[in-house]
């Protein structure tokens, strides 16, 4: 029987369960080329993750230092690239430039707030985040600053600010900015509204250790810091993989055009992609480091199927 799927969520590796803490000194610098976010977006029956991370590339503008941001959407198969977003950290305040577009500075951090104090949090919409430099889609939420304390994570405390939002309208929440870290509530592109969709911080990572999983907006996934919105209308039945546990070679049947397979760590890497033909393909996987990996394949530009492999 062939089977169609709707609305189903795809979930794409990173259990944390797989993912080696090594209780590291976690940098207290948001702008840190060796750090990695990831974002969730939730909107009606779909989940989706944004990833980002700090080029050691910079640019001088009006006499100041920028790093390039760069982004990764949704893609499995896309490459971080720079989308016109810059940013800068100095003492303890992390501000964004967008490039070309609105030409001017925006603080998107301040880890010198006190209590009582009022922020203009930039909220940035995909109008500009996903397509690069076209008209930005951008306005702002006003918070006010509720408690000030710390957080133990990886055996180090970190300050922890705590903002409500001073408006109900559009059911905006509570939101956090951790220091190292960045806001709860999503690095840069942080949004919620009801009945439209909201973005979270799900994980964060530095020189490829988790640092930071967030579990507080939402659970459904387990403890996946990677997930890929759904397709419709698949028929996974023209498609085996064997063996599994695998150890040097795996073998791929598939009943269809040209697709592609992607292995993604316990960290969301995309760690290797082969090519693959109407048939049956053997693939030589002794590359691949011992573990547990979320195999993707992909056919016109859409998944098809993911699976956990286990390599021995």
């Amino acid at each position: 029987m062939k089977k169609t799927i709707k609305h189903f969520l795809l979930p794409v590796a990173l259990a944390v369960a797989g993912i080696t803490q090594a209780y590291s000194q976690i940098n207290k610098n948001i702008v840190d080329t060796t750090k990695v976010w990831n974002n969730f977006e939730l909107y009606t029956g779909l989940i989706r993750t944004n990833s980002y991370k700090i080029s050691s590339e910079q640019v001088e503008l009006n006499g100041k230092l920028y790093n390039k941001v760069l982004q990764q959407f949704y893609q499995i198969n896309e490459d971080f690239s720079y989308k016109g977003m810059l940013i800068r950290e100095d003492s303890g305040r992390v501000y964004i430039f967008l490039e070309q577009q609105l030409n001017t500075e925006l603080l998107l951090y301040d880890f010198n707030a006190e209590k009582d104090s009022h922020y203009k949090i930039p909220n940035i919409r995909e109008g500009y985040i996903r397509h690069g430099l076209v008209s930005p889609y951008l306005y702002s939420d006003y918070y006010v600053v509720t408690s000030i304390d710390s957080i133990e994570i990886n055996n180090q405390q970190l300050k922890r600010i705590t903002l409500s939002p001073t408006e109900t309208f559009g059911g905006l929440r509570e939101i956090q900015w951790i220091e190292g870290i960045g806001s709860t509530m999503g690095f840069i592109d942080n949004f919620s509204l009801v009945d439209i969709g909201e973005t979270f911080l799900r994980c964060c990572t530095q020189e490829n250790e988790l640092i930071y999983f967030n579990d507080h907006y939402y659970s459904g996934s387990g403890n996946d810091c990677f997930l890929y919105a759904s397709i419709d209308n698949v028929n996974f039945e023209d498609i085996n993989i064997f063996p599994n546990p695998a150890k040097d070679r795996l073998s791929v049947s598939i009943q269809r055009g040209e697709s592609e397979i992607f292995f993604m760590d316990c960290l969301g890497r995309n760690t290797k992609r082969y090519e693959l033909h109407y048939g049956t393909n053997n693939i030589d996987i002794r590359n691949l480091s011992g573990g547990i990996y979320t195999a993707i394949i992909i056919s016109e530009e859409k998944i098809i199927k993911t699976f956990k492999l286990i390599i021995q």
